[in-house]
Parts: C-alpha cells; structure tokens; sequence
C-alpha cells in the first residue's frame, strides 16, 4: 500500500502552485496543464508536480 502522507505534501506543493495564478478556477490550471504538459494518468506524484512546476514557471516568463 501506496504511504497515505505523501498526499498531504502533494496537495501543499500544489497549492503553492495554484497561487501563482489564484484568479483561477481549479478547472482552468488543469485543464490549461493538462492540454500543455500531456495525460498525467502514469505519472507518480513527484514527476507530476515537476511538470506542474514547469508549466508554472512558462507561464510567468
């Protein structure tokens, strides 16, 4: 069984993301990282917040 804590630090990784851009429905950051950065159905947590931290960090040059 998959360790229950790693989603606690996901989901705080992902709100440190999500407020670069707060104006934002939850919707829109998926689907506008979803449609830049692929099918995230395989990924793990880690390699998941990588692109997440990607797609952010394009998004603010």
């Amino acid at each position: 069984m998959r360790d229950i804590n790693r989603m606690k630090l996901f989901l705080e990784k992902l709100e440190e993301q999500w407020k670069e851009f707060p104006d934002w429905r939850f919707g829109q950051l998926m689907y506008n990282f979803m449609s830049t950065m692929g099918d995230p159905f395989y990924w793990e947590e880690e390699v998941f917040l990588e692109k997440l931290e990607i797609f952010i960090d394009n998004l603010k040059k």
